[in-house]
């Protein structure tokens, strides 16, 4: 049985190392470069599979060289992808820059992401797992789509809008985030949908339907508000390499202690746990931990509290 569905845009990430992000009219020289598959609900996806989670996924992709290796990937992640449409044309392209510092630009290039539609087939797809975990589309049309299926779906939604959604404004995905069971969102991401402080925003996102609101605080780790319970949960500290993909990873660390039953807290830590892995290597995927590498940071912190209690 397939416990998380994830539903996105599917991408090819071109990610460009440079010494710093250039200021307009300005050169800067290249000095490495990587190209992966990406999409924010495909490297969620992508990692709870590795993480040993059953996933599948629905989304797009073309008949070029690129989407070939976005299937491949999903394929060897054990990843299901029958509900993944082959189209003629172009997959999605995201160009990332990123400086020495971590820190990076995105921009994107929709492909044939904006041609996805939904049917009863999804739905039915969707409501076989526990958890239908969404990002965004470039395209209105695809929004608009998964609107339509809102009322229907019985799977817990997890939301994780990223900046493209939020520019749209609460207006625009306020019906998705009602839904929400758990919405992700990163400290700017909050303040912009909201207006609010990111505390006050995690109170207001609450009060419109989500149950639980998790938000990203980068070296300051994480904040999770529910009706009954706040927390906030220390990052651990590592030296970031790039940035990609860290809160998609967090995502999926937080969705794989909820899978797995655990508290709120020590999904929280779990969450921060994987991102640390992610930011430590290039891209969103590569350093992704295994299966065996998060049941031994699990063992560990059931052995710390063991001895707490003692």
């Amino acid at each position: 049985m397939i416990e998380v569905v994830g539903l996105g845009a599917l991408n090819i990430d071109k990610v460009y190392k440079v010494e710093r992000i250039a200021k307009p009219g300005e050169e800067v020289f290249i000095y490495d470069e990587h190209i992966s598959p990406g999409g924010s609900a495909a490297n969620t996806i992508y990692a709870l599979a590795k993480l040993g989670i059953k996933t599948g996924f629905i989304g797009i992709i073309g008949d070029d060289y690129y989407s070939n290796i976005i299937i491949e990937e999903f394929k060897e992640a054990g990843v299901d992808i029958s509900r993944i449409r082959v189209v003629k044309g172009r997959c999605g392209e995201v160009l990332c820059i990123v400086d020495k510092s971590g820190e990076r630009c995105l921009y994107v290039n929709p492909g044939v992401n904006n041609l996805l539609t939904l049917n009863e087939d999804d739905l039915v797809y969707i409501n076989s797992a526990k958890i239908l975990h969404m990002s965004s589309f470039v395209g209105e049309k695809q929004l608009n789509e998964k609107k339509k299926l809102l009322n229907n779906i019985k799977a817990l939604i997890s939301f994780a809008p990223g900046h493209v959604y939020v520019e749209k404004g609460l207006n625009e995905i306020e019906d998705i985030v009602a839904k929400s069971y758990i919405l992700f969102l990163n400290k700017s991401e909050a303040e912009i949908l909201t207006g609010r402080n990111y505390k006050e925003a995690a109170r207001m996102l609450l009060d419109i339907g989500s149950k639980v609101v998790v938000i990203t605080l980068g070296k300051d780790g994480c904040y999770v508000l529910t009706k009954n319970y706040e927390i906030k949960v220390p990052a651990y500290k590592v030296k970031p390499v790039d940035t990609t993909g860290a809160g998609d990873a967090f995502a999926a660390g937080f969705i794989y202690g909820i899978i797995k039953g655990f508290d709120l807290r020590l999904s929280a830590k779990i969450a921060n746990k994987v991102a640390s892995y992610c930011i430590q290597k290039y891209g969103a995927r590569d350093g992704i931990p295994s299966k065996d590498e998060i049941e031994r940071f699990l063992k560990d912190e059931f052995r710390r509290k063991k001895e707490k209690t003692c």
